[in-house]
């Protein structure tokens, strides 16, 4: 059995170690978005500027409205079209 399996996680210190030290030097923050937030941020997305963002996408616009406040700009990169999701988009 494997250490995912017997635990739910695996343990990377060394990720963990580069994210510490990118968070002390750049203010890189870490964070996990539960798929429900995710969803939420594609579906406010659309009614409020019409824009079809892909899960991956989502995921980072729910973590970004996690962690800065509504009046500060923060900047999301997007790399994936939302066509390649497109059985998720119509769910959600």
């Amino acid at each position: 059995m494997s250490e995912l399996e017997r635990a739910g996680a695996v343990e990377c210190p060394y990720l963990r170690d580069a994210l510490a030290y990118g968070a002390s030097r750049w203010g890189v923050s870490v964070t996990a978005v539960r798929q429900p937030d995710a969803d939420a941020a594609m579906r406010d997305l659309y009614r409020d500027a019409a824009y079809m963002v892909d899960p991956h996408g989502a995921v980072g616009v729910a973590a970004a409205r996690a962690h800065e406040p509504a009046d500060r700009p923060c900047i999301v990169f997007l790399t994936a079209h939302s066509a390649k999701f497109s059985p998720h988009i119509v769910r959600t």
